[in-house]
C-alpha cells in the first residue's frame, strides 16, 4: 500500500507553497499507522515533486522506492532521497487543563494504544469522565452481577463476599487486597 504525495520531495517542510494540502500529511499518517498494525503489508508514504516533468523523469526511481523493505516514509524531489528521521525533544512545560470532575470528555476512535494512553493520563490529572466513542467491540461481556451497577461503591458491595469465597485474596496487580479497595 502507497500514499503518494506531491509535496516536492520534503513532505512539505522544503518548499512551503500554498498550494501543499494538508490531506497529504493524513495520507503519510494512514501509510505510518497501516504499517504499525499491518506487518505482512508493504506500507509507503512517497513524496514526489511538484512538476509533472519531474515525477516521469524519476517515475523508475518511485516505483523501486515503493517496493523497498525499509523506511515507510520516503520522498525523492529528483536529485534526492530523503527520509525523515523522528527526534526527540524536550517537553516543555505543560499547559493547564481548565478540565475538573465535573467535566466529560468524548474521545473518538483510538481506544487503544497512544489515545488509550492519553485518555488515561488526562483522567488522572483531571479526574474527568472519559467517554470513548468507536467502533471496536468491548474485550469481554460485562459480568450479570455487575449489570446495573453504577458507582464503585455499588460495584464493591456484591464483590467484597465473592472475594471472601475465593482462597486467595488479592487485588489489582496481583497484591493482597487492602480495605481501601474493598471500602463502599
Amino acid at each position: 500500500m502507497t500514499c503518494v504525495s506531491f509535496l516536492g520531495g520534503g513532505f512539505g517542510f522544503k518548499n512551503l507553497e500554498s498550494r501543499i494540502s494538508p490531506v497529504y500529511g493524513g495520507m503519510a499518517g494512514l501509510a505510518k499507522t497501516a504499517a504499525l498494525e499491518w506487518k505482512q503489508v508493504l506500507c509507503r508514504a512517497l513524496d514526489l515533486p511538484f512538476d509533472p516533468k519531474s515525477i516521469k523523469t524519476n517515475a523508475d526511481a518511485a516505483v523501486s522506492m515503493m517496493m523497498t523493505r525499509g523506511a515507510v516514509e520516503m520522498g525523492l524531489d529528483g536529485e534526492h532521497c530523503y527520509i525523515p528521521k523522528l527526534v526527540s525533544k524536550p517537553v516543555r512545560e505543560p499547559l493547564e487543563i481548565n478540565l475538573d470532575k465535573s467535566d466529560v470528555v468524548i474521545i473518538s476512535g483510538g481506544a487503544r494504544g497512544v489515545t488509550a494512553s492519553c485518555a488515561i493520563a488526562l483522567a488522572r490529572q483531571c479526574g474527568s469522565k472519559i467517554a470513548l466513542w468507536g467502533r471496536s467491540k468491548p474485550p469481554f461481556e460485562e459480568p450479570a452481577w455487575l449489570k446495573g451497577l453504577d458507582t464503585p461503591a455499588q460495584m464493591k458491595k456484591p464483590f467484597l463476599p465473592m472475594v471472601l469465597t475465593m482462597k486467595t485474596h488479592t487485588g489489582p496487580g496481583g497484591g493482597a487486597i487492602s480495605p481501601f479497595f474493598l471500602q463502599p
